[in-house]
């Protein structure tokens, strides 16, 4: 699940934009899985960070390693 996926179940309960409180609670279980699997790969979290969540848009996001 990515994090438009995790913002579509919030806007579910309502149509407010930005970060919130009660935002953050509804999706609080959703995001203590993700950060839980992002701990134990975390070369996972980087490629997600690279990649994107979307397969058809491509990502300006580079890494430099120095």
């Amino acid at each position: 699940m990515a994090l438009a996926n995790l913002l579509s179940i919030s806007s579910m309960f309502n149509d407010k934009r930005g970060i919130s409180e009660e935002r953050l609670n509804a999706i609080k279980p959703v995001l203590r899985k993700y950060i839980a699997y992002w701990r134990e790969y975390p070369d996972m979290f980087v490629d997600f960070l690279a990649t994107g969540y979307k397969e058809d848009v491509v990502s300006t996001f580079k890494f430099y390693f120095y």
